[in-house]
């Protein structure tokens, strides 16, 4: 199915047993895989850590010395950023542990199938390539989503910068804000000049009444009658 694709799915194979992870590898390989192997949970975070975007599906043990598969997975569900399908498998099974299994999950991290041992390849590859779809899948749906954000944003800037230049044309020139400084300048010399003849008349006023006030009406009259 992958063979003839330049990219081709990468399984990242969590087994402490390196027969079985021999094994798995081949079938896989031949059938258009990459594969990655990790014997536990703490190596198999490296290895994920490590290749990224290049898994695609984890084929994961689920009893393994140093970390199990319960614990590897709750690991990356906090942690791993990139969509994988994770298929359990696992000698231990009971309705509990599946349970459990398809509860652990994030946006990134999926529980694809648990799947109880020994499993027939042709079982096991069927499998493998659904989860590898998915996972690719998602992560189309991912790349078109932010796509579609992008030129979302593009667009909104294009007519950010559309108004902006509609308001940069709408501004007057140099030559018309220096006219309007002049008509301002002329305007309130007038305004001044107009200001200065009221304050002296009104100093005028305020002298004479308080020169009434002071002498009394009948000795300023007597006395700007003998002024004159």
């Amino acid at each position: 199915m992958y063979t003839d694709s330049p990219l081709r799915p990468g399984v990242l194979i969590v087994d402490d047993d390196a027969i079985v992870r021999s094994v798995w590898a081949k079938l896989l390989e031949d059938n258009g895989f990459s594969t990655v192997e990790a014997k536990d949970g703490i190596e198999a975070i490296e290895k994920l850590s490590a290749a990224q975007e290049g898994i695609h599906v984890i084929l994961l043990d689920r009893m393994m010395p140093r970390m199990t598969g319960d614990e590897f997975l709750k690991h990356i569900i906090n942690t791993h950023r990139c969509h994988v399908s994770v298929i359990m498998i696992t000698a231990y099974d009971s309705e509990e542990s599946k349970l459990k299994f398809y509860g652990l999950r994030s946006e990134y991290v999926i529980p694809h199938r648990y799947i109880p041992k020994p499993s027939n390849w042709e079982s096991l590859l069927s499998n493998v390539r659904s989860s590898a779809d998915s996972a690719i899948d998602r992560r189309n749906n991912t790349s078109n989503s932010e796509m579609s954000r992008m030129r979302d944003d593009i667009q909104r800037l294009h007519e950010n910068t559309l108004a902006m230049q509609r308001l940069l044309a709408e501004l007057p020139t140099k030559t018309q804000v220096e006219g309007i400084r002049a008509e301002m300048a002329k305007h309130n010399r007038s305004f001044l000049s107009e200001i200065g003849m009221d304050l002296i008349r009104a100093l005028v006023i305020a002298a004479a009444i308080v020169a009434i006030l002071s002498l009394g009406l009948p000795d300023l009259i007597q006395r700007l009658i003998g002024a004159v």
